[in-house]
């Protein structure tokens, strides 16, 4: 399943011609063959932080990657730095990661 999603991102890049998508599903398809689907969670989110300094990447998706990692805390940050910044999706969504917090 996660080889299928990496598989996803790399068409996606292809039929969009985006060098950041390429990027990102090749640092996704390289992480997935070190370390399985964390290491693919790990590169991304290396290559969305680095783009970071020269471009806009959303903190939302920041976030994202973040929670999918288990990193709960930085996950809450970046969210934060979303809804400062006008950028999240959904607020409700904010809601239910500081509910996830509170929980554990």
């Amino acid at each position: 399943m996660y080889a299928e999603v990496i598989n996803e991102f790399t068409v996606y890049s292809q039929l969009s011609g985006d060098r950041n998508s390429a990027d990102f599903a090749s640092a996704m398809r390289q992480g997935y063959r070190s370390a399985r689907w964390r290491g693919a969670l790990s590169k991304a989110l290396e290559t969305r932080l680095a783009r970071r300094k020269s471009g806009y990447v959303s903190p939302y998706e920041i976030a994202t990657l973040y929670a999918n990692l288990g990193d709960k805390q930085s996950a809450f940050k970046w969210l934060d730095v979303a809804y400062q910044g006008h950028k999240v999706v959904a607020v409700d969504k904010l809601e239910k990661y500081r509910a996830v917090m509170i929980e554990e």
